[in-house]
């Protein structure tokens, strides 16, 4: 058993790659691919992919690496968030709307920083353009949450609208709330004139409850109808469409991803000769 525990990193027998000195099977040129197919893909329109594997095929590994090669050859308008709601405990709707409003918060700072009484008064306001964010991200959300609940959870720089954010209650936003297509209409404004692009990776997608694995696909189908947004989903199909068909109580569970993964990515498991011959090396490097 000593042996056996000193052939694999020492992070753990199942370990994911993290970087690339770490990958023995072939990882790093197809994370490369995949990468710089990603970044090259058209931003008029939104784009949803899926690398889709069983456990222990090396999912994580490969988009570990996939993570390292985007932050390596991204420009510096393309934001890339990881979001894993398994391990955060957070839900679905704050994994993947929050994200976005604290990037456009920081970036509406950084352009136009406000100066006198508004600089006292955005202490304790969301800008209007990370606002609109939180509104559709409630808007397409199947439960009507209170905005207080997306603010201070995710980034440090709105951990001090918290305070404040109070003002934007349910019945404030039940009077002022606008239609989806207005609201995405001007979202997608906002990122063309602030050039913002994103690329949201989820992790672990088969680890959350079924209800749960329903509500992100359900978001990510109302992001898709916006611009400038990738998504790349890490999954075990399997799991995933049991989890949709019981959840929606649907038939096809298969069918219903189809129609919002636009590509997919199948990951076999690594090959027994690959396997031996990482044994081998281990166990003549004792």
């Amino acid at each position: 058993m000593k042996i056996l525990r000193q052939l694999w990193n020492q992070k753990g027998l199942d370990a994911a790659v993290e970087n690339v000195p770490e990958d023995r099977y072939g990882f790093r040129n197809i994370a490369e691919n995949i990468s710089r197919s990603i970044l090259s893909l058209p931003q008029e329109a939104s784009n949803v992919i899926g690398i889709e594997g069983a456990w222990g095929s090396g999912k994580t590994s490969l988009l570990n690496l996939i993570l390292k090669s985007l932050f390596q050859h991204k420009d510096g308008h393309t934001h890339v968030l990881h979001v894993s709601p398994w391990l955060s405990g957070s839900d679905p709707v704050e994994a993947l709307f929050l994200p976005v409003a604290t990037v456009i918060q920081q970036e509406m700072e950084k352009r136009y920083p406000p100066k006198g009484f508004k600089k006292f008064w955005r202490k304790y306001l969301l800008s209007p353009e990370a606002q609109k964010v939180i509104e559709y991200a409630q808007d397409t959300s199947s439960r009507v949450l209170p905005l207080v609940q997306y603010i201070g959870q995710f980034s440090s720089i709105i951990n001090w609208i918290a305070g404040g954010i109070k003002v934007f209650t349910e019945s404030r936003l039940a009077v002022d709330q606008k239609t989806t297509t207005k609201l995405r209409a001007e979202i997608a404004k906002q990122l063309v004139t602030l050039d913002l692009k994103f690329i949201v990776v989820m992790d672990d997608l088969d680890r959350l409850e079924p209800s749960q694995i329903a509500e992100v696909f359900r978001l990510v189908r109302a992001v898709a109808d916006l611009p400038r947004f990738t998504h790349i989903l890490c999954y075990d199909r399997q799991i995933i469409t049991h989890a949709v068909e019981y959840a929606l109580n649907i038939e096809d569970g298969s069918r219903y991803l189809q129609k919002i993964i636009q590509l997919s990515f199948k990951l076999p498991r690594p090959e027994a000769f690959d396997l031996r011959n990482e044994f081998r090396q281990r166990a003549e490097a004792l």
